[in-house]
């Protein structure tokens, strides 16, 4: 019973160490999701280039719910819309792993775009990089606006 009970605690022992990586590489909800979604959408609402471009990292992507896509420098040439009203996040989801935070949420928009204006519940997905202790927006993925 001793040679047994010996074998199953250095199996236990084993798969506990083996776990270990997987179990600290999981992602942490990120109670600072708030706040990068929030500088982000400031910027974006003042509609304002240098705002903008004071929080988009290098590396910037946005891809539209229309499939237009944008890399830093065109979306703060031509890619960006004009905010009606400043968009009003909810339902946020934040999880953060070795300096990025990623964000999911739900955005009430009212903004022009295109010579159209769009507006309601639209899903948004925003990836953060951590440069210099500030979050800066890596990539935005656009959804279109739930219909009820």
């Amino acid at each position: 019973m001793t040679m047994w009970r010996n074998s199953l605690v250095k199996t236990a022992r084993v798969a506990a160490v083996a776990l270990l990586p997987a179990i600290v590489a999981l992602p942490v909800f990120a109670a600072d999701g708030d706040d990068a979604v929030k500088a982000w959408l400031d910027a974006v609402a003042t509609n304002d280039q240098a705002r903008v471009a004071a929080v988009l990292a290098p590396e910037f992507q946005i891809l539209r719910s229309d499939g237009r896509a944008y890399d830093r420098t065109d979306y703060l040439a031509t890619g960006r819309s004009q905010q009606v009203r400043a968009p009003v996040p909810h339902d946020l989801v934040a999880t953060e792993a070795d300096g990025i935070l990623v964000v999911r949420y739900q955005l009430d928009v009212e903004q022009a775009v295109e010579g159209g204006t769009v507006t309601g519940a639209a899903p948004r997905l925003t990836v953060f990089r951590k440069i210099d202790g500030r979050w800066m927006v890596v990539a935005h993925a656009n959804f279109a606006p739930i219909k009820k």
